[in-house]
């Protein structure tokens, strides 16, 4: 073997060894949330044994310190305070313990008030 056709080779192997790998089971959906009471975004990602699912809402009408829920296809998955600044955040992992709904293509996520209002919502 030519000293050229090594190198090339040795590069090659070095490549493979350092580029990233793709989990079967990963996903990473990410929906913008819409509606009369503010908008936000919503995201999910999969890694097999780690799930994590972010809800961010903004320029809501509530009052700081209102209590907002968080739904995952009707069923209620958290809930958050408004803050100072009109937004509420939940961060759910399983890699912290929380118990994180399986996320798909069609599932739908929805933040209501504690009236049952509907502030936003959107679709994966």
């Amino acid at each position: 073997m030519s000293r050229r056709n090594l190198l090339g080779m040795a590069v090659f192997a070095l490549w493979i060894s350092i580029a990233p790998t793709v989990e079967a089971n990963s996903a990473d959906l990410r929906i913008r949330l819409a509606g009369a009471g503010g908008k936000g975004s919503a995201k999910y990602r999969d890694r097999g044994n780690v799930r994590e699912f972010q809800v961010e809402v903004e320029n809501l009408n509530l009052a700081p310190g209102t209590l907002v829920q968080i739904q995952v296809n009707g069923v209620a998955v958290g809930s958050a305070t408004v803050t100072t600044l009109r937004t509420a955040r939940l961060s759910l992992s399983t890699q912290r313990g929380n118990a994180v709904p399986q996320i798909a293509s069609g599932s739908t996520v929805t933040v209501v008030g504690l009236s049952g209002n509907v502030l936003v919502s959107g679709q994966f």
